[in-house]
């Protein structure tokens, strides 16, 4: 499978835990989720390094798609 596009990207707090969650289609045009969690990192040299997420819409259940709703509901939740 070829990921062709990212439509939409979401950052989902849950648990006070970050969750980026990317919309994506193949090369056929069917609707892929991607999900991993934003965490911070030290690096080697001591600096703390994290995702940016400035400009990703805030999650919003109540004016969410019903797809995604079901892949946290079915994931995210369950973590």
């Amino acid at each position: 499978m070829k990921i062709t596009e990212a439509t939409e990207k979401y950052l989902v707090n849950f648990n006070k835990r970050k969750f980026l969650l990317e919309e994506l289609k193949d090369e056929k045009g069917r609707k892929v989720f991607s999900i991993s969690e934003v965490r911070k990192y030290t690096l080697p040299n001591g600096e703390e390094w994290e995702e940016k997420t400035e400009g990703i819409k805030s999650f919003d259940w109540s004016n969410a798609p019903d797809d995604i709703k079901k892949v946290i509901r079915e994931i995210i939740i369950r973590l």
